[in-house]
């Protein structure tokens, strides 16, 4: 089975091709990339054009997983807090998640070894049995700056799985914005979607 598959959304379902990583799919309404991993399965547009002849493909984004609690939420706004005091620099955090582990709805935290500065973060450890080859999400701090993702964000985020960045923490709440990353490329999510975060962030 090759990497990446290429196919024409006329092609029977049962019967495209698969790639190990991801297929493409040209149709009638443009360009899309398709991905499945453990509890993650999603259809993102790359690009919107007319091409006659081929059906149209519906985007779709689906998670076989709970919210994250609103507990793990708190825990990751103390620890923000906490890292964007003098002098303020970014964290990041993993979101693991398995049906069988028996507390918070199978989701485990964990805040990795880093290199922080005020400008960016970095796991020590990203190989084989790493939590940031598990996570299914990666949220990171920027402090008091915007919960925007940066240029540096897009080339180091390209990894299959869900992407957040909380920011503005100088404002009552502070502010989260989140999307799903497919291999580099990007679809916006809505943080009330995958983490209790009613209260404690507001949405970007």
């Amino acid at each position: 089975m090759d990497l990446i598959a290429y196919n024409l959304s006329r092609t029977n379902a049962d019967h495209q091709q698969r790639g190990q990583l991801y297929d493409y799919t040209i149709a009638g309404n443009g360009v899309f990339i398709r991905a499945e991993r453990d509890h993650i399965k999603a259809t993102v547009q790359l690009a919107s054009c007319d091409v006659r002849g081929l059906p149209s493909v519906e985007p779709h984004i689906g998670f076989g997983f709970p919210p994250v609690p609103r507990s793990m939420v708190e825990g990751i706004n103390e620890m923000a807090w906490k890292w964007a005091l003098v002098p303020p620099v970014e964290s990041l955090w993993h979101l693991l998640w398995s049906s069988v582990y028996p507390y918070d709805d199978g989701w485990q935290l964990i805040e990795p070894k880093q290199e922080r500065s005020a400008a960016a973060c970095r796991p020590l450890h990203d190989g084989p049995g790493s939590s940031h080859e598990k996570a299914l999400i990666e949220i990171h701090s920027h402090h008091f700056m915007p919960a925007k993702f940066s240029g540096q964000d897009d080339k180091d985020e390209t990894g299959f799985r869900l992407y957040g960045v909380i920011g503005s923490f100088g404002r009552h709440r502070p502010v989260c914005r989140m999307r799903l990353g497919v291999y580099g490329y990007f679809a916006p999510v809505l943080a009330s979607s995958v983490l209790e975060c009613e209260g404690i962030w507001e949405e970007a």
